[in-house]
C-alpha cells in the first residue's frame, strides 16, 4: 500500500525539505482513515512537523476524518450541481491552490 511506494520514491526525504505538503484526493471521506493515501501523506507529514493539507473532489463532514489535515479544500461551490463542479473542475482546482498558496504568501 501507501508504505511500499512511499518507499520506493523517497517521499520521506523529500518531504522534510519541503514548508508544507499537499495532497489530494477525490473523495476524503470514512475510507480516508482506513488506508487511503492522503491519510499515509498525512501521517507522514504529521511525523516530519509539517503543515498538511488536501484538495478533494469532496469531502465528509466527519471530524476524525478533518482533523487529520491542518486544512481541506473542497473543489465543489455550494448552489452548484455536481455536473457544473465536474464541468468546472480545472477552474475550480486552480482557485484551491490560489487559496491555498495566499494563505502562505505566495502568490501564483
Amino acid at each position: 500500500g501507501f508504505e511500499v511506494v512511499a518507499e520506493a520514491v523517497a517521499l520521506e526525504s523529500k518531504m522534510k525539505d519541503a514548508d508544507l505538503v499537499i495532497t489530494g484526493e477525490g473523495s476524503l471521506d470514512r475510507q480516508t482513515l482506513e488506508g487511503k493515501t492522503p491519510a499515509g501523506v498525512s501521517r507522514l507529514a504529521r511525523k516530519l512537523g509539517k503543515p498538511v493539507f488536501a484538495i478533494v473532489g469532496r469531502a465528509t463532514a466527519d471530524r476524525d476524518v478533518r482533523e487529520i489535515f491542518d486544512g481541506i479544500y473542497p473543489n465543489t461551490r455550494p448552489g452548484m450541481s455536481h455536473e457544473e463542479n465536474m464541468k468546472r473542475a480545472a477552474e475550480l482546482l486552480r482557485e484551491n491552490a490560489r487559496e491555498l498558496a495566499e494563505t502562505f504568501g505566495v502568490g501564483l
